[in-house]
């Protein structure tokens, strides 16, 4: 697994694209690395974020680490941050009348140093696009659950097709949408129609 993330850096690196790439937990070497640099690594940039709303409180603390995460020169060369994401969240439930809290940490390589706050806001972005997109395609589109092995990525493409085309059209409800279209061919077919490609 560090193979396949230094690969990546150095792809990003070669295309001149700065990147922050999420440690995954079947990394588990690259995790502990990460742990052993939050252990004792200087913290060069730290801030604290805490949203309230809905019956819910989220703390998120943030740091960076400026230490290379391995002694080798790959990483000297590409892996310039760590970033770590500590999250806490509390949420109130009524019927017992107490906050449940719940903790998760996250780290980050980094292929440029950015302050505390900034690599906050990127790792946010990025969500915001996995939340608009890969969720609705991994969940209401069932699409980790295919079974389909022989070219999988044409599915993928009409997926995203059908993805697109709901997004022109300013569909609100994805799921419920796709289960009319389901029903009425006639109506998706006069919705395609309607697209104006020029």
């Amino acid at each position: 697994m560090l193979y396949i993330v230094k690969k990546t850096l150095k792809i990003l690196h070669e295309k001149k694209a700065i990147g922050i790439l999420q440690v995954k937990n079947n990394q588990k070497k690259l995790k502990e690395l990460c742990e052993i640099v939050d252990r004792n690594g200087k913290v060069k940039n730290k801030t604290i974020i805490t949203e309230k709303g809905h019956g819910r409180l989220d703390i998120r603390e943030v740091k960076t680490y400026s230490l290379p995460i391995m002694a080798d020169e790959d990483w000297k060369k590409y892996a310039k941050s760590l970033i770590v994401v500590n999250r806490t969240r509390k949420i109130w439930k009524s019927k017992t009348e107490q906050w449940v809290k719940s903790k998760e940490r996250s780290f980050y390589i980094s292929m440029k140093e950015f302050t505390a706050k900034e690599s906050l806001d990127y790792i946010r972005g990025h969500w915001g696009i996995e939340n608009s997109n890969h969720y609705v395609k991994d969940v209401i589109m069932k699409e980790d659950s295919s079974r389909i092995r022989v070219k999988p990525y044409i599915m993928a493409i009409l997926r995203s097709l059908a993805l697109n085309i709901l997004r022109y059209f300013s569909t609100q409800n994805i799921k419920g949408q796709l289960y009319i279209n389901s029903l009425s061919s006639n109506a998706l077919i006069q919705s395609l129609l309607t697209l104006d490609f020029s």
